[in-house]
């Protein structure tokens, strides 16, 4: 399920930069064989007219690229000039993602009425308490019967230099949230949410609308909270407890 979720997200990602070059192209069918590195610039150039963050221009600008090598192995193209040889990937700086200490305090103190907006800001908080952890991290651990958590970075788990295990106390504010949401067999579900597509889901399609009620003006994505904790290393400072 897992897999076949990843794959749908994949090809409607791929279908998004298809559907952008073809609106920047102004037709339909676009050849490959075609593309010059003018082009490329002027598409990048197209997106960021578009409104589109670093992170999405790099990643559709990836998916193309992807594309045309995938051709010129397979021998479908041959180019005089790869259409990226003069073209530059945009980066972006991750610690914008980063909210304030009193943005941190409001996601606390917000009562929402609708559960799909309270998951995803216990969600959302319980990466915070836990020290940034990833939602695949979250989703995998037993909280049975435990006062502390001790886990391997998923995307870190196949790179021997960063191999260790990471072992902290549950705090009670975090203890709160888990209580809410375990099941009998320690593991953590969030109502209808349960995968991590779903629950990356609900962030892209409500996430503003979170930050909006909070009153939180920077960028807001569940990366934040891994962000905010190991920027601010506040979360001592964050008052009163999260009462459910």
């Amino acid at each position: 399920k897992h897999d076949l979720e990843g794959k749908q997200k994949t090809k409607a990602t791929y279908r998004a930069a298809k559907e952008h070059y073809e609106t920047f192209s102004k037709s339909n069918e676009v050849l490959l064989e075609i593309i010059q590195p003018m082009d490329i610039m002027k598409f990048s150039n197209y997106l960021y007219r578009e409104g589109l963050s670093d992170a999405t221009v790099k990643l559709y600008m990836s998916l193309i690229k992807v594309l045309v090598d995938f051709a010129k192995r397979m021998k479908y193209v041959n180019y005089e000039v790869d259409p990226f040889e003069f073209y530059k990937m945009p980066t972006y700086e991750p610690r914008d993602l980063a909210i304030s200490i009193d943005n941190v305090r409001s996601l606390i103190s917000f009562k929402p009425d609708e559960f799909k907006l309270k998951v995803l800001r216990d969600v959302w908080l319980l990466s915070f308490y836990l020290g940034g952890m990833n939602l695949i991290d979250i989703l995998k651990i037993n909280f049975n019967n435990t006062s502390f958590v001790k886990f391997e970075r998923s995307k870190s788990a196949n790179r021997k230099k960063d191999y260790k295990y990471t072992i902290f106390d549950i705090q009670p504010e975090a203890k709160a949230i888990i209580d809410v949401y375990k099941k009998k067999n320690g593991k953590l579900e969030f109502g209808k949410y349960v995968t991590k597509s779903q629950i990356f889901d609900l962030f892209a399609n409500y996430k503003e609308e979170v930050a909006r009620l909070c009153g939180i003006t920077r960028r807001f994505v569940f990366l934040s909270a891994r962000k905010t904790c190991t920027l601010s290393n506040e979360s001592a400072q964050l008052g009163p407890q999260l009462s459910l």
